[in-house]
Protein backbone atom coordinates (compact mmCIF):
# COMPACT_ATOMS: atom_id res chain seq x y z
CA UNK A 1 0.00 0.00 0.00
CA UNK A 2 1.63 3.47 -1.23
CA UNK A 3 1.31 6.03 1.51
CA UNK A 4 3.90 8.75 0.55
CA UNK A 5 5.48 9.84 -2.41
CA UNK A 6 8.50 11.53 -2.69
CA UNK A 7 9.29 14.62 -5.10
CA UNK A 8 12.28 15.98 -6.79
CA UNK A 9 11.62 19.15 -7.55
CA UNK A 10 13.52 21.08 -10.42
CA UNK A 11 12.52 19.92 -13.56
CA UNK A 12 9.86 17.41 -11.84
CA UNK A 13 7.85 19.89 -10.10
CA UNK A 14 9.38 23.42 -10.60
CA UNK A 15 10.90 24.44 -14.31
CA UNK A 16 14.40 25.62 -13.91
CA UNK A 17 13.69 27.34 -17.67
CA UNK A 18 17.25 29.16 -19.22
CA UNK A 19 17.37 30.41 -15.87
CA UNK A 20 21.31 29.07 -15.93
CA UNK A 21 22.01 30.04 -19.19
CA UNK A 22 20.74 33.73 -18.81
CA UNK A 23 23.08 33.86 -15.23
CA UNK A 24 26.14 32.74 -16.88
CA UNK A 25 25.83 35.25 -19.99
CA UNK A 26 25.35 38.12 -16.99
CA UNK A 27 28.66 36.99 -15.70
CA UNK A 28 30.52 36.88 -18.97
CA UNK A 29 29.19 40.11 -19.26
CA UNK A 30 30.30 41.75 -15.79
CA UNK A 31 33.60 40.81 -16.45
CA UNK A 32 33.68 42.15 -20.52
CA UNK A 33 33.93 37.99 -22.02
CA UNK A 34 32.79 37.55 -25.12
CA UNK A 35 32.04 33.85 -25.45
CA UNK A 36 28.53 32.18 -26.02
CA UNK A 37 26.90 31.43 -22.63
CA UNK A 38 25.98 28.28 -23.76
CA UNK A 39 29.49 26.89 -23.98
CA UNK A 40 30.57 28.25 -20.42
CA UNK A 41 27.56 26.71 -18.83
CA UNK A 42 27.86 23.43 -20.44
CA UNK A 43 31.48 23.51 -19.00
CA UNK A 44 30.17 24.87 -15.80
CA UNK A 45 27.93 21.69 -15.95
CA UNK A 46 31.01 19.20 -16.58
CA UNK A 47 32.69 20.80 -13.84
CA UNK A 48 29.62 20.63 -11.14
CA UNK A 49 29.20 16.94 -11.90
CA UNK A 50 33.14 16.22 -11.29
CA UNK A 51 32.91 18.01 -8.23
CA UNK A 52 29.95 15.74 -6.67
CA UNK A 53 31.62 12.80 -7.86
CA UNK A 54 34.75 13.20 -6.08
CA UNK A 55 33.08 15.22 -2.89
CA UNK A 56 34.29 13.23 0.23
CA UNK A 57 33.01 15.55 2.47
CA UNK A 58 29.88 17.45 2.49
CA UNK A 59 29.58 20.52 1.57
CA UNK A 60 26.82 23.14 0.52
CA UNK A 61 25.63 23.70 -3.32
CA UNK A 62 26.21 27.27 -2.86
CA UNK A 63 29.78 26.21 -1.96
CA UNK A 64 29.60 23.70 -5.00
CA UNK A 65 28.57 26.96 -7.27
CA UNK A 66 31.85 28.77 -5.95
CA UNK A 67 34.32 26.42 -6.92
CA UNK A 68 32.65 25.56 -10.21
CA UNK A 69 32.64 29.19 -10.98
CA UNK A 70 36.68 29.45 -9.69
CA UNK A 71 37.78 26.29 -12.14
CA UNK A 72 35.65 28.31 -14.66
CA UNK A 73 38.12 31.07 -14.15
CA UNK A 74 40.81 29.02 -13.85
CA UNK A 75 39.99 26.67 -17.18
CA UNK A 76 39.69 30.05 -19.56
CA UNK A 77 42.31 32.04 -17.65
CA UNK A 78 39.34 34.77 -16.86
CA UNK A 79 39.69 37.55 -14.35
CA UNK A 80 36.69 37.78 -12.33
CA UNK A 81 35.81 37.51 -8.33
CA UNK A 82 34.24 34.34 -8.16
CA UNK A 83 33.05 34.41 -4.59
CA UNK A 84 31.30 37.92 -5.69
CA UNK A 85 30.25 36.83 -9.33
CA UNK A 86 28.83 33.46 -8.33
CA UNK A 87 25.58 35.64 -6.75
CA UNK A 88 24.27 36.50 -10.36
CA UNK A 89 23.96 32.24 -10.51
CA UNK A 90 22.62 31.82 -6.97
CA UNK A 91 19.96 34.72 -7.49
CA UNK A 92 18.61 32.48 -10.65
CA UNK A 93 17.84 29.87 -8.32
CA UNK A 94 15.12 32.00 -6.31
CA UNK A 95 13.03 32.76 -9.28
CA UNK A 96 11.92 29.73 -10.78
CA UNK A 97 8.45 28.60 -11.88
CA UNK A 98 6.18 25.87 -11.28
CA UNK A 99 4.79 23.25 -13.99
CA UNK A 100 1.35 24.35 -15.00
CA UNK A 101 -0.07 21.56 -13.54
CA UNK A 102 1.97 20.92 -10.40
CA UNK A 103 -0.52 22.66 -7.83
CA UNK A 104 -3.55 21.47 -8.67
CA UNK A 105 -2.11 17.76 -8.95
CA UNK A 106 -0.05 18.00 -5.33
CA UNK A 107 -3.65 19.54 -4.24
CA UNK A 108 -5.29 16.38 -5.53
CA UNK A 109 -2.34 13.46 -4.34
CA UNK A 110 -2.51 15.26 -0.95
CA UNK A 111 -6.08 14.06 -0.41
CA UNK A 112 -5.00 10.40 -0.35
CA UNK A 113 -1.21 10.57 0.11
CA UNK A 114 1.41 12.12 2.02
CA UNK A 115 3.64 14.49 0.05
CA UNK A 116 7.30 14.63 0.67
CA UNK A 117 10.65 16.34 -1.23
CA UNK A 118 13.75 14.97 -1.70
CA UNK A 119 16.18 17.29 -3.34
CA UNK A 120 19.23 18.15 -3.99
CA UNK A 121 19.43 21.52 -3.17
CA UNK A 122 20.26 24.33 -0.58
CA UNK A 123 17.17 24.74 1.69
CA UNK A 124 16.89 28.35 1.37
CA UNK A 125 16.30 28.85 -2.41
CA UNK A 126 13.75 26.14 -2.44
CA UNK A 127 11.95 26.73 0.48
CA UNK A 128 11.91 30.80 -1.54
CA UNK A 129 9.99 28.85 -4.44
CA UNK A 130 7.80 27.11 -2.73
CA UNK A 131 6.78 30.31 -1.16
CA UNK A 132 6.64 32.07 -4.51
CA UNK A 133 4.96 28.93 -6.12
CA UNK A 134 2.21 28.56 -3.02
CA UNK A 135 3.05 24.64 -3.19
CA UNK A 136 2.23 22.85 0.15
CA UNK A 137 3.94 19.70 1.29
CA UNK A 138 3.89 17.82 4.41
CA UNK A 139 7.67 17.67 4.70
CA UNK A 140 10.92 18.76 3.09
CA UNK A 141 13.86 17.23 2.81
CA UNK A 142 17.26 19.25 0.99
CA UNK A 143 21.01 17.78 0.65
CA UNK A 144 22.28 20.61 2.59
CA UNK A 145 19.24 19.25 5.64
CA UNK A 146 20.71 15.95 5.23
CA UNK A 147 24.22 16.40 4.79
CA UNK A 148 24.03 13.78 1.85
CA UNK A 149 23.77 13.99 -2.23
CA UNK A 150 21.62 11.98 -4.23
CA UNK A 151 22.09 9.05 -5.59
CA UNK A 152 23.95 8.24 -2.60
CA UNK A 153 21.93 5.41 -0.24
CA UNK A 154 21.81 7.39 2.52
CA UNK A 155 20.01 10.54 1.04
CA UNK A 156 17.02 7.99 0.85
CA UNK A 157 16.87 6.08 3.54
CA UNK A 158 17.40 9.38 5.96
CA UNK A 159 14.12 10.12 4.45
CA UNK A 160 12.65 6.80 4.84
CA UNK A 161 14.00 6.94 8.70
CA UNK A 162 12.76 10.66 9.50
CA UNK A 163 9.25 9.70 7.90
CA UNK A 164 8.93 6.46 9.26
CA UNK A 165 7.92 4.11 5.85
CA UNK A 166 9.83 1.59 4.63
CA UNK A 167 10.47 1.62 0.97
CA UNK A 168 7.89 -0.13 -0.39
CA UNK A 169 5.00 2.04 1.87
CA UNK A 170 6.64 5.24 -0.82
CA UNK A 171 7.39 6.19 -4.63
CA UNK A 172 9.89 8.47 -5.55
CA UNK A 173 9.06 10.93 -8.55
CA UNK A 174 11.24 12.71 -10.50
CA UNK A 175 13.38 13.68 -14.08
CA UNK A 176 17.08 12.09 -13.23
CA UNK A 177 17.59 8.78 -14.23
CA UNK A 178 20.46 8.66 -11.81
CA UNK A 179 19.33 10.25 -8.79
CA UNK A 180 15.43 9.89 -8.69
CA UNK A 181 15.65 5.89 -10.23
CA UNK A 182 18.28 4.44 -9.73
CA UNK A 183 19.14 6.03 -6.59
CA UNK A 184 16.00 5.44 -4.87
CA UNK A 185 16.15 1.64 -6.53
CA UNK A 186 19.19 0.85 -4.73
CA UNK A 187 16.93 1.03 -1.18
CA UNK A 188 14.02 -0.82 -2.99
CA UNK A 189 11.81 2.48 -3.64
CA UNK A 190 9.54 2.11 -6.69
CA UNK A 191 10.83 4.54 -9.01
CA UNK A 192 8.66 6.53 -11.07
CA UNK A 193 10.52 9.17 -14.12
CA UNK A 194 8.70 11.79 -15.37
CA UNK A 195 9.90 12.32 -18.60
CA UNK A 196 8.55 15.98 -20.17
CA UNK A 197 10.81 15.87 -23.10
CA UNK A 198 11.05 12.56 -24.28
CA UNK A 199 14.82 12.99 -24.18
CA UNK A 200 15.17 9.18 -22.49
CA UNK A 201 16.05 6.36 -25.34
CA UNK A 202 13.55 3.52 -25.48
CA UNK A 203 16.55 1.17 -22.87
CA UNK A 204 16.33 4.21 -20.91
CA UNK A 205 12.94 4.39 -20.26
CA UNK A 206 13.22 0.44 -19.24
CA UNK A 207 15.02 1.10 -16.21
CA UNK A 208 12.28 2.77 -14.29
CA UNK A 209 9.49 1.12 -12.67
CA UNK A 210 7.05 3.06 -14.71
CA UNK A 211 7.40 6.49 -16.94
CA UNK A 212 5.31 9.42 -16.99
CA UNK A 213 5.32 12.53 -19.45
CA UNK A 214 3.01 14.42 -17.20
CA UNK A 215 2.24 14.84 -13.39
CA UNK A 216 -1.22 14.26 -14.27
CA UNK A 217 -0.32 10.81 -14.93
CA UNK A 218 0.48 9.77 -11.78
CA UNK A 219 -2.72 8.93 -10.24
CA UNK A 220 -3.68 5.77 -12.15
CA UNK A 221 -0.23 4.46 -11.78
CA UNK A 222 -0.73 5.02 -7.96
CA UNK A 223 -4.08 3.71 -8.44
CA UNK A 224 -2.78 0.62 -9.88
CA UNK A 225 -0.24 -0.02 -7.17
CA UNK A 226 -2.64 0.25 -4.54
CA UNK A 227 -5.08 -2.33 -6.09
Amino acid sequence: MIKGIIFDVYGTLISTGNGSVTAAGEILKKINVDMDAKVFYKKWKEFHKKQMNEMTEFITEEEVFKNDLKMLYEFYNLKGNYEEDVKIMLDSLYTRKAFEETNEVLQDLSKKYKIYIGSTTDTEPLMVNLKNNNMKVDKIYTSESLKEYKPKKEFYTKILNDINLNAKDVVFVGDSLLEDVQGPQSVGIYSILIDRKNKYNEEERKIPNAVISNLRELDKILADLNN
